[in-house]
């Protein structure tokens, strides 16, 4: 089964059951309920997510405020990445890279599902997503 992608581009399905990329739907559907479990814990759960001791004098110190806002924050740019990357799905467009048009590799695909980039675009961008940075002023 061959799934034709915009006017040129062309994926072919190696045998899933449910569609293309139905697997893999599935497995980001799970790690967004995941993820967005620990994040709707809030600070607290946050705080015991980051539960780590520091050292033998401080067998269970609790992690400080800033390190539970930046792990809030990584836990909402994660869903982020799943969302975008179920949208793509859904839209036909998972597996290409949308700076450049070229397919994903797919050993880079089951390292993060949720990834955007080629290797290459990636390596030439300075952030995830090159809409994030902050424009000029006027």
């Amino acid at each position: 089964m061959v799934t034709r992608i915009g006017e040129n581009k062309v994926i072919e399905d190696k045998g899933r059951r449910g569609g293309p990329w139905e697997m893999e739907k599935l497995s980001l559907q799970q790690e967004r309920q995941g993820v967005r479990r620990m994040y709707e814990a809030g600070p607290g759960g946050a705080s015991q997510l980051l539960h780590v001791p520091r050292g033998p004098d401080e067998p269970g110190a609790q992690p400080s405020g800033a390190e539970q806002q930046e792990h809030i924050g990584k836990l909402n740019t994660r869903l982020r990445q799943i969302d975008e990357a179920l949208h793509r799905i859904v839209t036909g467009r998972y597996g290409l890279c949308p700076s450049c048009g070229i397919e994903i590799s797919s050993d880079r695909l089951e390292q993060d599902l949720a990834t955007k980039y080629c290797l290459l675009c990636e390596a030439e961008s300075d952030t995830d997503d090159p809409r994030e940075t902050p424009s000029d002023p006027l």
